[in-house]
């Protein structure tokens, strides 16, 4: 297995980390990058971070968030099926 394809697998627990460590922005980049390879993984971060960021009140911001970027992901990866294969 190549190192490409290994750093490709690293992406959701290194967003996992960032969810916890590092500011939102770069949470969300990882969680953009991880649906690219894994799709429901975006909606996994975002239930993730609204359980443990909730204030109780207002949107669920990362179920909604998650659940365009698994949307996305999956119409990117049908189009590329589509349309390159």
């Amino acid at each position: 297995m190549s190192s490409f394809a290994l750093l490709r697998y690293a992406f959701l627990p290194l967003t996992l980390v960032s969810l916890f460590l590092l500011p939102w922005p770069v949470t969300a980049i990882g969680m953009a990058a991880s649906a690219l390879v894994f799709p429901p993984s975006a909606l996994f971060i975002g239930v993730l971070a609204d359980i443990v960021y909730y204030p109780g009140h207002g949107w669920l911001i990362g179920i909604c968030t998650g659940a365009i970027l698994t949307l996305a992901a999956y119409a990117v990866r049908h189009a590329t099926k589509v349309y390159i294969m």
